[in-house]
């Protein structure tokens, strides 16, 4: 008998068929060859499934603090960044706005209160096309009522979705968590 690598190779085990206990060793190193190349190639392939989107500042009909503005965005972008590549430029904002200016006084109009009809989503698509990103984000909250809306929409070049919740008195974290219900709603 051999010693390999401290260990005795027993000849039963081993037979002329290179199997070792009734398996095929042959299968099982395919087997293994095949795991590692779906393994190796899969990586890249999701992380290029990211799509790079851009956000814009939450628009807050009524009395509000900077704190909620800010609560809310970022409850926003945490939960939009585990699904997306987040462009983030602080000129995106006046150039976004200046951008629909251009367009038509009625489609800002309609982005800033939340309803994005026809004009709008054509002008959000042009913005998709001219920054080179795969989809736009906007947050709406009206605040005026005593039932607080907040409202998501979500718009690529195929489709555009939007979604929203209503809460009755409720503080910044429930509106953070409602904001972070409604990403995975529109997605």
């Amino acid at each position: 008998m051999k010693k390999l690598m401290g260990y005795y190779l027993d000849p039963s085990i081993l037979s002329e068929k290179n199997q070792c206990n009734g398996v095929d060793l042959q299968k099982m190193r395919f087997c293994l060859f095949v795991q590692v190349l779906v393994l190796f190639f899969l990586n890249p392939l999701m992380a290029d499934e990211r799509k790079t989107v851009y956000v814009f500042p939450p628009t807050l009909i009524g009395d509000s603090s900077p704190d909620l503005g800010k609560s809310l965005d970022d409850a926003l972008r945490k939960e939009l960044n585990k699904l997306h590549d987040l462009v983030h430029n602080p000129s995106y904002e006046e150039a976004t706005i200046n951008f629909f200016s251009r367009q038509s006084d009625q489609a800002l109009d309609q982005l800033f209160y939340g309803d994005c009809r026809k004009i709008c989503l054509d002008s959000i698509r042009n913005l998709i096309k001219k920054m080179r990103i795969d989809g736009f984000y906007h947050l709406t909250s009206n605040l005026d009522e005593e039932i607080i809306r907040i409202q998501l929409l979500k718009v690529d070049s195929n489709e555009a979705r939007e979604q929203t919740d209503f809460c009755e008195k409720c503080e910044i974290p429930e509106m953070a968590s409602r904001v972070q219900k409604l990403v995975w709603q529109v997605r």
